[in-house]
């Protein structure tokens, strides 16, 4: 109200603006009377060696990064895609191997495969998985 009034605002004018009646606006005036507002930044800047540093207390410096957790989820989805477009022979021995802790014996057992058979599969989807993910990256 100030910034388009160019002047202080009277009681009047801000409950009018808020679409409160003059007692409404009061009364909400004496419930947060007793709040101040700080800005933690500038306390930060300014605190002295023997005073807590307010900035730091409120800051959990154990949380994770949300940029960090951020790119984190985007790389597993990159890879959870990648891991999906392969051929549904790949995407199972990839699944059975690295998700089910399979060994290639068991694997081809699963599959009724050799276990030849399936070291040939997984190099192959590890292959294709290492180039789609290069591309994904670049």
């Amino acid at each position: 109200m100030e910034q388009r009034l160019g002047r202080s605002a009277s009681d009047n004018e801000v409950a009018d603006s808020l679409g409160l009646a003059l007692d409404e606006f009061h009364l909400l005036i004496n419930q947060v009377r007793g709040i101040s507002m700080v800005n933690l930044d500038e306390l930060r800047s300014h605190g002295d060696a023997e005073q807590p540093i307010y900035g730091d207390i409120f800051e959990d410096v154990k949380a994770e990064n949300p940029f960090t957790s951020l790119k984190s989820r985007e790389l597993r989805q990159g890879v959870a895609d990648c891991i999906a477009s392969l051929p549904e022979k790949e995407r199972l021995v990839i699944s059975l191997y690295y998700y089910e802790d399979l060994n290639m014996k068991e694997i081809g057992n699963v599959l009724g495969i050799t276990e030849s058979r399936v070291c040939q599969i997984h190099t192959k989807a590890v292959a294709r998985l290492r180039s789609k993910l290069r591309l994904a990256i670049a």
